[in-house]
This record gives structure tokens, C-alpha cells and sequence, in this order.
């Protein structure tokens, strides 16, 4: 593993720490944060808790950059709900 990533990977483990430790004391959170968080492996994106995940999309594909033409009248925020209840 890189430096980089390792350090990456100990900084979201951090973040989501964090905010299970504000959930158990029935806290309410608001996490922003950018495009590298929202992969589909992110600790953040892997939580067992219920959240509203709130992302860009363009022409129904979730937006980590912006494409080639962008054109922004195109550019939506997509709302999923993620459930523990399985």
C-alpha cells in the first residue's frame, strides 16, 4: 500500500468513527464531503446506519468530475436513502 492511500484510509476510518459516535448519542450529522469519499469501497459509503446519501449525477451517472461538453442544465443531485434493515 502507498503512503498516501494509508493515510487516506486512516483519515476516513477517523471520519467514520466520528459520526457512529455521534449517532449513538442520537445526535443528528451532516457529512460533506468530496468525490473520492462517495466510491463504492469508502468506509463512509459502508456505514451500517441510516442515511440519506445525496450525490451529483449526470445523465444518470453518478458525477466525479466534470465530463467532456459538460453542459450544466444537465447536472442533477440524486437523493438514495441507505437502510441497516435488511
Amino acid at each position: 500500500i502507498l503512503k498516501e492511500e494509508e493515510i487516506l484510509f486512516k483519515r476516513e476510518k477517523m471520519q467514520c468513527d466520528t459520526i457512529l459516535s455521534y449517532l449513538k448519542n442520537n445526535k443528528r450529522v451532516l457529512v460533506t464531503t468530496g468525490a473520492f469519499h462517495l466510491r463504492p469501497n469508502s468506509p463512509l459509503m459502508n456505514l451500517k446506519e441510516d442515511y440519506l446519501y445525496i450525490y451529483p449525477s449526470y445523465e444518470g451517472e453518478q458525477l466525479f468530475e466534470p465530463p467532456k461538453d459538460f453542459n450544466v442544465t444537465k447536472a442533477v443531485f440524486e437523493v438514495k436513502e441507505i437502510t441497516s434493515h435488511v
